[in-house]
């Protein structure tokens, strides 16, 4: 994950996401260097404007932004992190 490349990409430092969301700088810090939560992704992700997704794309291509990959009004998809691969599930 490249969550704080991502924080930095959308003007934000560690420290003022931390603050944001009611933490301190190490606190967040670590939550970001080990395993963060689903949960505390959305808040970060929350806090600085962004998607989850954007913390799985990689540097080498990764998941496609939004904007590459529009899902249809029937189409959800899903991004799977270890793989780096998109799920796509058509609904009829």
């Amino acid at each position: 994950m490249i969550i704080s490349k991502v924080i930095r990409q959308h003007g934000y430092t560690i420290e003022q996401v931390a603050i944001k969301l009611g933490l301190k700088r190490g606190s967040l810090a670590n939550m970001i260097g080990g395993n963060p939560t689903v949960e505390t992704l959305q808040k970060i992700a929350d806090a600085i404007g962004a998607s989850r997704s954007e913390f799985f794309a990689d540097e080498g291509g990764g998941v496609p932004s939004a904007e590459d990959n529009q899902p249809s009004d029937r189409e959800v998809v899903f991004s799977v992190s270890s793989d780096v691969k998109t799920i796509k599930i058509k609904v009829e």
